[in-house]
């Protein structure tokens, strides 16, 4: 007699949500992992785009990549969810993250070009201040929309 055992893949249907739920503290330290991760990422990428091109460019693009991944990586890792249900109103929702990164690095970047030749680190000072309200947004933001499509869910 054989016994079979399957075993959802990402990819392969299954519940929606990943087998552990997490609290409030179990969210906010995955969210910290990604967010540790897709720091990392930003910066890099930044740096090295800004060898062939302007700030305002590097910024751009480096938040537009990081930000899709980031948020992907939260459905997954942050809120356990498994299947692509609600993704694209997921990284809707993402995107208001990237709007106020967006307008708050982009601003301090301009002031700090507008009033001096700042060096590298000067910019990426910058930007880790202006990243970091945004990071919270996305937290909050991520948090309440998948929070209340739960909720609908389980009215259903």
């Amino acid at each position: 007699m054989t016994l079979t055992h399957s075993v959802p893949t990402r990819h392969s249907p299954g519940p929606e949500r990943g087998p552990a739920r997490k609290g409030l503290i179990g969210q906010l330290l995955s969210f910290g992992v990604v967010g540790v991760i897709s720091t990392v990422a930003y910066y890099v990428i930044y740096v090295v785009l800004r060898l062939v091109m302007g700030a305002q460019l590097s910024n751009l693009l480096a938040l537009l990549i990081t930000q899709v991944w980031n948020t992907a990586a939260n459905r997954c890792h942050t809120f356990g969810l498994q299947t692509r249900k609600g993704m694209v109103k997921h990284q809707a929702s993402g995107m208001i993250a990237f709007v106020v990164g967006l307008g708050l690095s982009s601003g301090l970047l301009w002031l700090l070009h507008h009033y001096s030749d700042p060096a590298r680190w000067a910019e990426v000072l910058v930007l880790l201040a202006a990243n970091g309200i945004a990071t919270l947004v996305r937290f909050i933001t991520l948090r309440l929309v998948i929070g209340h499509d739960e909720k609908v869910a389980a009215r259903a």
